[in-house]
């Protein structure tokens, strides 16, 4: 007999302490791990949307009790809203990211950037439970001087790509790799769950060219390497594993679309009408 469970088995969101895709930088001191995540920033400030997440340094709660809105004259807006942290919505606050930098000293992140500081060796060994997937190694001497405990922990850890402090293009680079690589494959999503009620026919099956609309919207879409899905209404459908019936009832495609994201959250989807008769290939790439 299988064991009972009260709750919906629901694929989750891929998702860290923070966000989906997020870096811990430790090692050395916060000023250092800030000047760091600050020049990441720089660098990659026309290519990625980053967050950098610390803990406040000050013993006095220095927020405002109000939101706080200044202008600056290059046009620049900077606000200032206190929050309450709250672990539950971080997946929410964050996702507007492509990367989260954090603070390792003081957080844990599922990823992260080990800097070696030879001033620093002894509170690193004591964090050493905190590196469970190192992206790459920082150096601030001229060479690498791994520690003996990381040697011992980390048998292969010289065969992780390391670089000097100051070799700035080539840490971005690597960082911007690392957000690339946690871009979300594209599926694609047909809407074919309406009842088309103005039109008074199935708009489904309108023929443009010489088949379905249904049809050559699927087929487009496959065309250009998309694993397709068709979105029909919850009372009409037949078992197929390429089908995704609305389980957000009455909320049209918004419905749909919330439908598929229930089925995978860790994709994006290109989500297409039926009744488009003039996209072709070519619009879809």
């Amino acid at each position: 007999m299988e064991a009972y469970n009260k709750h919906t088995l629901l694929t989750k969101r891929e998702n860290g302490q923070f966000a989906s895709n997020e870096i811990a930088i430790l090692g050395t001191n916060c000023k250092q791990i800030g000047a760091l995540a600050n020049k990441i920033s720089a660098h990659l400030l026309k290519k990625a949307k980053i967050a950098y997440i610390d803990a406040s340094h000050s013993a006095i709660n220095q927020n405002l009790p109000y939101d706080s809105f200044t202008m600056y004259k290059d046009g620049i807006l900077e606000v200032k809203k206190p929050h309450f942290f709250n672990p539950y919505n971080n997946s929410i606050q964050f996702s507007n990211y492509d990367l989260v930098l954090v603070n390792g000293n003081h957080f844990t992140a599922e990823k992260q950037i080990l800097i070696l500081d030879e001033n620093k060796a002894a509170p690193l060994k004591k964090r050493l439970n905190r590196l469970n997937s190192i992206q790459f190694v920082v150096y601030m001497d001229e060479s690498p001087n791994y520690f003996s405990f990381l040697k011992k922990k980390f048998p292969h850890i010289k065969n992780i790509k390391a670089y000097h402090i100051e070799e700035l293009d080539k840490i971005s680079t690597h960082i911007h790799n690392l957000i690339k690589a946690k871009i979300a494959p594209i599926k694609g999503l047909v809407l074919a769950g309406g009842k088309s009620t103005r039109m008074g026919k199935d708009k489904t099956q309108l023929n443009y060219h010489g088949t379905s609309q249904l049809d050559y919207t699927v087929n487009l879409l496959k065309e250009n390497l998309l694993d397709t899905y068709i979105s029909v209404s919850e009372d009409n459908h037949e078992e197929n594993s390429k089908i995704i019936p609305d389980t957000f009832k009455n909320l049209g495609p918004f419905g749909a679309i919330c439908s598929a994201f229930r089925k995978d959250p860790n994709k994006a989807w290109l989500v297409m009408a039926t009744d488009l008769p003039f996209v072709n290939s070519e619009l879809i790439k």
